[in-house]
């Protein structure tokens, strides 16, 4: 009877679950303003800004610092940690010195692909602003796969998004939202 019980306990545990992130970054295929009401939820409560008298500072929002994210629909919100504000570090090259706020995702994939984590940067006072999905690790197969996604240029502003791999061996699929 005990291991009954316990086999039991052991299929009702809640296993770690992986959501496919795959549909609310797809949005970003046909436009780096791509819609998407989770996207658009995860952005809601993502970047906030402290203002001081000189200049304006990028901030995680208090609820994505917290790691509350109720706004956001399950199985998404279960893969999302606490945010953190941190220097946007792509490559040497790309928006150095802007601030990202940086969610990691854990059990998370997109295109089949095992993800780190998603943030948005911004420079406080110029309008540029982004987004960008970091990806874990992977082989350069996975990584030349993954570059056959084929992005829609934004008619209006010109962007689009892009998959990129830094000297680190970093792989990030970054989006411009600059106005």
């Amino acid at each position: 009877m005990k291991k009954l019980l316990a086999a039991c306990s052991l299929l009702l545990a809640s296993p770690a679950y992986a959501a496919d992130w795959t549909p609310v970054f797809k949005a970003f295929e046909k436009s780096c303003f791509g819609e998407n009401k989770v996207l658009q939820a995860v952005d809601k409560k993502l970047v906030d800004f402290k203002h001081s008298k000189n200049a304006a500072e990028v901030v995680a929002h208090k609820d994505a610092k917290a790691g509350n994210y109720a706004h956001v629909p399950l199985p998404y919100r279960k893969d999302m940690q606490p945010a953190v504000a941190k220097p946007l570090a792509v490559d040497e090259d790309f928006y150095s010195g802007y601030t990202q706020v940086y969610v990691g995702l854990k059990n998370a994939s997109a295109y089949g692909l095992p993800i780190s984590g998603y943030s948005r940067y911004s420079g406080a006072d110029n309008g540029v602003s982004g987004s960008i999905v970091h990806f874990k690790p992977m082989a350069a197969q996975s990584f030349n796969q993954l570059k056959k996604i084929r992005f829609q240029e934004d008619q209006e502003m010109g962007f689009q998004g892009a998959v990129t791999r830094n000297k680190k061996g970093e792989v990030f699929l970054v989006c411009d939202h600059s106005m």
